[in-house]
């Protein structure tokens, strides 16, 4: 008797296969939001979540139009552009009396009226580049085409103000862009994916965890004779039957039998993958998917102080970009001369510690100035050493009220011509 599979498969999945996973784009993937927005939003925002302050800004004037142009929450979606396809930029919309493809003009006061962010796939190098090898500008674009849904339009390079993308050897670059690098999410999102794929297939296991097996008489013989549709239909019904209530009914000659499958060590799986996310992303477990630190002693204190040497560097990133701006934002009308030339972008901190654990270093320090003054005082004790050298000892380092004498250019030069 010969076996026709494509009989066998109608006749058990009834044409009904599943279909297929193809490859999306990074941008779709990032839409769905999810782990794989969580990626590239979650350092940028914790970059500029805090804002920052201005020194030299005394009279807050520059604040004041941080908040008029939302410049903290447009600097974190340029950086997520940024993050998520190698480069981004700022165009500031400025009233200078001239065109966008003319250079900006801070000849006189000028006004920014808004802020427009363009991730580099929206940008293309228009024209030639600067040739002239003695200035700085040589070997970058003039002008760029930037295209969004509604519009196109031609912009001179001192009106963009970019964000560069992770740094890559030039033979890597496929555009004259100079600020072109590469992503966040390549190497992410396909770890990402795998660990959804492993997910799905251990849903499909815990669905499979009990395995029916319908031992059915002559099964063979009934698809040879073209009978699937049978075949279907007396599977349908034992399915049915258990499913409504929960009791198989069998022809005599017929089996049914449950095999059950061990399922330990999946969730060891899972994890194996997002730490590999975890890895790629640069981000601790406990931000991307809220796991607390595993282990005897984990207090995941070294994840955070990775996480935060990565936002720094987010910092460091994005701060060109806002210099550019605040020193286009000090030539407004109304500002203009006001604020001194030495101003400069304070961050805050990342992480400011609580009540406890200001107490607690509190402590620490009134600890080790304790064993320092027993220290002292032993040696005092000894002989060698003075109660003025002690003195002096503690002077230096300007504890308990004592500051050491600070002498002028006379006194010195007098010490110098007695000895």
């Amino acid at each position: 008797m010969k076996f026709r599979l494509d009989g066998f498969l109608q006749a058990v999945l009834g044409g009904k296969q599943q279909a297929r996973i193809t490859s999306v784009s990074a941008p779709f993937l990032y839409a769905q939001g999810g782990i794989f927005r969580r990626v590239v939003d979650l350092p940028a925002d914790k970059a500029l979540s805090g804002g920052f302050e201005i020194e030299g800004d005394a009279d807050n004037l520059l604040a004041s139009e941080l908040d008029r142009l939302n410049v903290f929450e447009t600097a974190a979606y340029a950086l997520k552009l940024a993050r998520l396809f190698g480069g981004a930029c700022d165009v500031p919309l400025v009233a200078d009396g001239k065109r966008l493809n003319e250079p900006l003009d801070v000849s006189q006061p000028v006004e920014v009226v808004e802020l427009r962010v363009f991730g580099i796939n929206q940008v293309a190098v228009e024209g030639a580049l600067y040739g002239d090898a003695t200035q700085k500008n040589f070997g970058e674009p003039e002008f760029y085409r930037i295209s969004s849904q509604q519009t196109q339009f031609v912009v001179h390079e001192s009106r963009v103000f970019p964000i560069h993308g992770f740094r890559l050897p030039e033979m890597l670059k496929d555009a004259r862009i100079y600020w072109q690098g590469g992503n966040a999410v390549d190497r992410a999102y396909k770890a990402i994916l795998d660990w959804e794929n492993t997910r799905e297939r251990t849903k499909q296991i815990l669905d499979r965890k009990q395995q029916p097996v319908y031992a059915m008489k002559q099964l063979a013989e009934l698809i040879d004779a073209g009978q699937e549709e049978i075949v279907q239909q007396r599977i349908q019904a034992v399915d049915t039957s258990r499913g409504v209530l929960n009791t198989v009914a069998v022809d005599s000659e017929d089996a049914y039998t449950l095999n059950d499958m061990s399922v330990g060590g999946l969730t060891d799986i899972i994890s194996k993958f997002e730490q590999v996310i975890s890895a790629e992303t640069g981000i601790p477990l406990a931000q991307l998917f809220g796991q607390s630190a595993s282990g005897l002693s984990a207090t995941g204190e070294g994840d955070l102080r990775n996480f935060h040497e990565l936002v720094e560097a987010e910092r460091a990133r994005v701060s060109n970009m806002l210099e550019r701006l605040l020193a286009l934002l000090v030539l407004q009308n109304g500002i203009k001369g006001k604020i001194p030339d030495g101003w400069r972008i304070k961050w805050p901190p990342l992480y400011v510690p609580t009540a406890r654990e200001q107490a607690d270093m509190a402590k620490l320090a009134v600890d080790t100035l304790k064993v320092e003054v027993d220290a002292v005082v032993q040696v005092v004790n000894m002989g060698a050493l003075s109660e003025a050298q002690a003195a002096d000892y503690f002077a230096g380092r300007e504890q308990f009220g004592l500051k050491r004498e600070v002498h002028d250019g006379a006194d010195a030069q007098d010490y110098a011509a007695k000895t």
